[in-house]
């Protein structure tokens, strides 16, 4: 479809100039991850002084309207290069179909899988960036009228400029709200040539900004990361430094949760206020996440949880929470309280040497990463213990758990906030958890429950309906 059958392009200039100025007067301009809280701050504002009444009338609304059609908007990663089936960019001869073994591919055939009406287009452009993508938006992704926008640019393609990425992404976002499409963010993820402890630095902030837009986050970051922003054992998962061997596409798969495209995204509220185990239960759950519940959908290889809590006047015999891979692992607080990871079969993987006390408040980071093999637990803030150990398939997860003795009895800890994430995490996080942050970015489910809202946040929260599932064993 013509761009002039699209939009006024006259308007469409007005309104390109107003982002421009508004971001003109956010300070973004260092990447340094002690800039990071107060750039980040700076989004929200810069979203109000951008979009607020906005004149829309650039767009055509005949394009508006619900579909289940996702479209893949990168760069080289999102067109699959790298893949055993990548033949070359995504183009009209081929139907902008993304390779078979690409992570977008994976993701189409995973999701069209379970609800087979649904139709992607990959008009992913190698060397592409924010924005190329904000000038080639209503020529190259509107028109398809997507329910779905994939944003998977590379920050390298534009020499790592965050706040060049950040205020593009902004615009796209809102030309997805604008079309009636649900964007889904992707940030950074780890490349070889080049990188250094400035750059890395600028990839942390990136993701970390981006949450700040209110929409679903890929972490593609995490899963890979050396921890200094290269690939880890980058002769498996990378074929040159840059792009993904079918083993990295396939991690990079395993991030994205299916239910940012077959649910709807929502925010719940509830009452505010820590939350603890009810005392009228016998029950072994405390806040269960699982299949019964569509909260997982098919077995998950890396993943990571989190909980803060107040450990009450008995934190002995608790088990903090439970991770149903094969087998199921467990982080648990011992007799002497110490926190151990264990089999759910009793065998003790890791002695942390950490003691919980009574009466003092915690938050306890555990992370699994299936490419290393290394199960982590961080608490306050810092690694406490690693192990190595060979998991598979988490199908389910318990957080804020129950006590070992008595015997399926209530444990006295009382719950401020609780996550799940679809890939691991690292230390990164675990800083910020400690002081207060949620991180959103490949997140399955969060409760915060010291918050002024009491806010809970699943991705697709209507179809979860999980509000059974904690009522029996929780109270606030």
């Amino acid at each position: 479809m013509p761009l002039d059958k699209l939009v006024n392009k006259e308007s469409l200039q007005s309104h390109r100039d107003k982002v421009n100025n508004a971001f003109d007067a956010v300070d973004l301009n260092t990447a340094g991850l002690t800039d990071a809280s107060t750039r980040i701050g700076s989004i929200e504002q810069f979203n109000t002084d951008a979009f607020s009444g906005l004149d829309e009338s650039f767009i055509n609304s005949s394009i508006k309207g619900p579909r289940k059609t996702v479209v893949i908007f990168g760069s080289s990663n999102g067109a699959g290069l790298g893949a055993s089936t990548y033949i070359g960019d995504p183009s009209e001869a081929n139907g902008y179909y993304s390779p078979s073994t690409s992570w977008a591919g994976l993701l189409e055939a995973r999701i069209k899988s379970l609800d087979s009406d649904f139709v992607f287009y990959n008009r992913s452009k190698s060397g592409s960036n924010s924005s190329v993508s904000v000038e080639r938006f209503w020529t190259d992704v509107a028109p398809y009228r997507p329910s779905h926008v994939v944003l998977c640019t590379a920050l390298g393609n534009e020499s790592y400029d965050v706040r060049n990425f950040l205020k593009n992404t902004a615009t796209l976002i809102k030309y997805c709200e604008q079309i009636g499409a649900t964007p889904i963010l992707r940030g950074s993820y780890p490349r070889n040539a080049g990188m250094d402890a400035d750059k890395y630095n600028s990839c942390i902030a990136l993701n970390l900004a981006i949450e700040k837009f209110g929409y679903p986050v890929i972490d593609h970051l995490s899963i890979l990361d050396n921890g200094d922003g290269t690939f880890f054992d980058s002769a498996t998962y990378s074929t040159d430094g840059t792009h993904l061997t079918d083993a990295g596409q396939v991690q990079f798969y395993n991030c994205i949760d299916p239910s940012f495209f077959l649910g709807t995204c929502n925010i719940d509220y509830r009452p505010s206020g820590a939350g603890k185990i009810s005392d009228s239960t016998t029950s072994s759950i405390g806040i269960r996440l699982s299949a019964a519940t569509e909260m997982i959908l098919g077995n998950i290889d890396s993943a990571a949880a989190s909980v803060s809590f107040n450990s009450g006047a008995t934190p002995e015999n608790s088990r903090i929470l439970t991770l149903y891979f094969s087998p199921i692992i467990e982080c648990y607080c011992d007799s002497l309280g110490e926190v151990l990871i264990r089999e759910n079969n009793g065998t003790v993987l890791l002695s942390t040497g950490s003691i919980i006390q009574p009466n003092t408040d915690y938050t306890v980071l555990f992370s699994y990463s299936y490419p290393r093999e290394i199960i982590e637990v961080f608490l306050n803030g810092q690694l406490i213990g690693s192990v190595s150990k060979s998991l598979s398939g988490m199908y389910a997860a318990t957080l804020c758990g129950r006590n070992d003795l008595p015997t399926n009895s209530p444990n006295g800890y009382t719950f401020s906030s609780a996550c799940l994430y679809r890939t691991s995490k690292d230390i990164n996080l675990a800083g910020r958890l400690q002081n207060g942050h949620i991180s959103y970015s490949s997140l399955l489910f969060a409760a915060d429950f010291n918050s002024s809202t009491g806010v809970e946040y699943m991705p697709n929260l209507i179809k979860n309906n999980l509000t059974g599932q904690i009522s029996p064993v929780w109270e606030l």
